[in-house]
C-alpha cells in the first residue's frame, strides 16, 4: 500500500520525486515477488533474508495489493510494465504461481483463502473472495486501456 499511496500523493500534489520513489519502491517489490516470470508473494509470516523461496502461505489480499498499486501505476504512466504486473496478478489466481494451482472457484465464484505448499486452503471467506474479483476486474480494465 505504501508505494501506492507515494504514487497517487506524487500524482496529487504534482511531485515528481514522490511519484519517481513510489514508483521505485513497487518496481522493487514486483522484482522480490517475481519467480520465473510468475508472481511469488511474500507469505503471511514474512520472509528473512535467507528463507527458502517460495514460501507459503501465500494469501489472496497479498496479491491483490499488488494490483491495486499497479493499476495506480498504469493510470499514473502509460508504462506496460505495470499492465504486465496486473496480468501476473491475476494469473496467479488462474494457476500461475508457485504451485500451479488454481486459486478461485469459477462455479462459485469464490476466491480460495491461501496458496500452500502443495495445496490449496479451500475456505472461500469473503477477504479472499474479494481480493480475486478485484484483482481480475482491475486486470481486465487495465487490458481494455492498454489496448485502447
Amino acid at each position: 500500500m505504501l508505494p501506492e499511496a507515494m504514487i497517487a500523493v506524487g500524482v496529487a500534489l504534482r511531485d515528481g520525486a514522490l511519484r519517481r520513489d513510489g514508483l521505485r519502491l513497487l518496481g522493487w517489490l514486483e522484482d522480490e515477488q517475481t519467480v520465473d516470470g510468475h508472481l511469488s508473494p511474500v507469505p503471511a509470516g514474512g520472509r528473512g533474508p535467507h528463507d527458502p523461496r517460495p514460501g507459503f502461505d501465500q494469501q489472496p489480499i497479498e496479491v491483490a495489493a499488488l494490483a491495486e498499486a499497479a493499476r495506480t501505476a498504469l493510470d499514473a504512466t502509460r508504462d506496460e510494465r505495470w499492465a504486465a504486473l496486473l496480468q501476473r496478478c491475476a494469473a496467479w489466481f488462474t494457476g500461475e504461481n508457485d504451485r500451479g494451482l488454481v486459486m478461485a472457484d469459477e462455479a462459485t465464484g469464490g476466491g480460495f483463502d491461501g496458496l500452500e505448499d502443495g495445496s490449496v486452503n479451500q475456505n472461500q471467506g469473503a477477504e479472499s473472495t474479494l481480493a480475486w474479483l478485484a484483482t481480475r476486474e482491475l486486470a481486465l480494465v487495465a487490458d481494455r486501456a492498454v489496448r485502447a
